[in-house]
């Protein structure tokens, strides 16, 4: 934070000064040019008169003086206070270019060394020469303006140091937090009571830091249920393995290899149902425009196959938004995932209904006859791998497919709740909002 500001302002401060200088160097030449212009116009009523006694001068000089240039210079001496001398204007030291200049009638400035002379003609042979007049030293009173603007610039510097040193305490308090939680140390926050905008990214990095530690603490409870699950398969794995070594007899060989098939499959579906699990985590495609029924109807497809033996039934309240613009994939998670649930518990009836809620949005409904899902586990049944008594978890599973559906139906924005169904077993609903023009009704 010191070396940004460091390096921020010492930029500024150095494109203010060559600024500055610029300025100074175009007001020093401007400055000059309308001092010469004043001279020449104070100067110029005793030009005038001095090329008037030039040109007519009076018949005879005055008693006691010289006519001529003396005369000339004495009087503007005496009466104007001004001092004068005339020059021939061949004089080496005008040189051609001046010369030019001054036989055109212009009254020409000469600086030199912090003073100024007028020059003028007073006739084809003679140069009028006025002053030297003191002038003010506008180069040291120019770098004395830019040595203030210096000055000025080091206390606002100092000035900032002492504003920004506390913005940079809770930066540095801020990195440390960073740094803290990349270690390891998810319980870091940044907890700034500031209400500017620091504050703001500190608590940004707060809520940032939080939904880091559920993701975590998520990933890490995830990983000990899936090394806890795996263990059943795994081990049966082995002791069949063991058993199918030492037996002898084809039928019984015969009888362990398809033991071992079933364990396998089982290994396979909780591997399927883990990466589903993942990919309900994972960001959405774009949405489209989805067909509610269609969907339905694939959900019941697969109960049939499931359960032929299990009615399946699909009913459209009127009214009802049979097209709407959602996610295609993440419905398809949700309502699947439920139906096959449905169905591996029903005891003969299983209904997947579609009908409007009271706010204008689409609720898809899946319910069964089987044992239901009592009052105290309605939440816990949508976490990973759990599964409730035997009553209900005797259908099989590895207690995924509802996670799936809950974590499917958050990124549709939606809500997936369970109560109890007049079927006589489990409702699970899903209430999604419009997210675009509802297409068809019915």
């Amino acid at each position: 934070m010191r070396r940004l500001f460091l390096r921020a302002y010492l930029g500024v401060s150095l494109l203010v000064l060559v600024i500055s200088a610029v300025h100074v160097v175009s007001l020093r030449r401007e400055l000059l040019e309308v001092g010469d212009r004043y001279l020449a116009g104070a100067l110029e009523p005793a030009v005038r008169m001095a090329r008037r006694r030039t040109q007519h001068p009076p018949p005879r000089p005055p008693p006691g003086r010289f006519g001529g240039p003396d005369e000339l210079v004495g009087d503007l001496q005496q009466h104007l206070g001004l001092d004068a001398r005339v020059a021939p204007i061949a004089a080496e030291e005008w040189g051609e270019a001046l010369r030019a200049r001054l036989r055109s009638g212009e009254l020409v400035v000469l600086r030199d060394h912090g003073t100024r002379r007028l020059l003028a003609t007073l006739d084809d042979r003679s140069v009028l020469v006025l002053g030297p007049f003191d002038a003010p030293d506008l180069r040291r009173r120019l770098a004395g303006q830019i040595l203030r603007l210096a000055a000025a610039l080091a206390v606002v510097g100092a000035a900032l140091v002492v504003l920004l040193r506390p913005i940079e305490r809770r930066l540095t308090r801020l990195a440390l937090v960073a740094e803290r939680i990349g270690a390891g140390e998810l319980t870091a926050r940044v907890d700034d009571a500031e209400t500017d905008a620091v504050a703001a990214v500190g608590r940004a990095f707060d809520e940032m830091a939080t939904k880091v530690e559920g993701v975590v603490a998520g990933q890490r409870e995830l990983l000990r249920a899936v090394s806890h699950e795996l263990r059943t398969p795994i081990a049966r794995l082995v002791f069949i393995a063991d058993a199918l070594a030492e037996a002898d007899a084809e039928g019984e060989r015969a009888r362990l290899l398809s033991k071992l098939e079933g364990a396998l499959g089982d290994m396979r579906e909780l591997v399927d149902e883990l990466l589903e699990l993942g990919r309900a985590d994972a960001v959405e495609a774009p949405t489209e425009n989805v067909s509610l029924v269609e969907e339905l109807d694939r959900a019941a497809e697969l109960c049939r196959a499931q359960r032929p033996n299990v009615e399946v039934r699909v009913v459209v309240e009127a009214g009802t938004a049979r097209d709407m613009t959602t996610q295609r994939r993440a419905l398809r998670r949700v309502v699947e995932n439920l139906a096959t649930n449905a169905a591996r518990h029903a005891s003969a009836l299983v209904e997947l209904r579609l009908e409007r809620s009271q706010d204008g949005g689409t609720v898809v409904s899946v319910e069964d006859d089987g044992p239901g899902i009592p009052v105290a586990d309605r939440l816990r049944v949508f976490e990973p791998f759990v599964q409730l008594d035997a009553s209900r978890s005797s259908a099989g599973g590895a207690g995924l497919g509802l996670a799936i559906a809950s974590r499917a139906a958050a990124a549709l924005g939606g809500t997936l709740e369970a109560s109890d169904s007049a079927l006589g077993g489990a409702r699970f609903h899903l209430s999604i909002p419009t997210l675009g023009t509802v297409a068809r009704t019915r």
